[in-house]
């Protein structure tokens, strides 16, 4: 499994502007269900 994390520095006022985006991919093939990823915002 590959992993890869990255901290923008963003100003708080900014954020309105932004769109989180993400390219998420799997050697299985398709996956399907019931899941969700979700990203903390601090």
């Amino acid at each position: 499994m590959n992993y890869k994390e990255e901290i923008l520095p963003v100003a708080y006022d900014k954020l309105s502007e932004c769109t989180l985006q993400g390219y998420f991919v799997t050697a299985q093939g398709y996956t399907s269900g019931n899941w969700q990823i979700t990203f903390p915002l601090e």
